[in-house]
């Protein structure tokens, strides 16, 4: 995000994340001057995504989740009514919202505990467009598609690796 942020100054970002010490050292950066790196047009909240919109309710131009893990894995790949609503409230009525995620079965301990051996790229999809998003687009992305995200998490996906990952792209109806 905070890269994004840095591509795009006449846009505003927010970050959220549930674990603190994933923000510490990016808030602190983007919080410096904008001559030495600081990112007056970004924003951090300690918080978990299952829990929004609340005062986000309807302000967002765009929506990303991207390479999400454990409980926001499972609600963004097995997604529920409840879960689909909220992100699509956060929307202003035509933003978009995008979903990247990847996990196979190297991740088998973790799928297992999450409930997720049965989700495909279609069944993802088919929980948000009865959700009150349009469905635009599905893709399989391979490792270069993956080092595209300007993540930690990305570039560790990617790295050496033939793992692969989704991207749904959907609009707020």
């Amino acid at each position: 995000m905070a890269e994004r942020a840095r591509r795009e100054p006449e846009l505003t970002f927010i970050g959220i994340d549930p674990n603190h010490a994933g923000l510490i050292e990016v808030s602190r950066k983007a919080d410096g001057p904008a001559k030495k790196g600081g990112l007056p047009n970004a924003l951090f909240v300690l918080g978990s995504a299952e829990d929004l919109p609340g005062v986000f309710e309807g302000r967002a131009s765009s929506v990303s989740v991207l390479f999400p893990w454990g409980s926001l894995l499972r609600a963004a790949t097995m997604p529920e009514p409840e879960f689909v609503a909220r992100l699509a409230a956060l929307c202003a009525p035509g933003a978009g919202l995008e979903l990247v995620y990847s996990f196979d079965a190297r991740d088998a301990g973790e799928l297992a505990r999450l409930g997720l051996g049965e989700s495909t790229p279609e069944s993802v999809a088919g929980g948000y467009a009865v959700g009150g998003l349009d469905v635009v687009s599905v893709e399989e992305l391979d490792a270069a598609g993956i080092k595209d995200y300007p993540t930690t998490w990305a570039r560790k996906l990617a790295a050496g690796s033939d793992r692969t990952a989704v991207r749904l792209r959907m609009l707020r109806r």
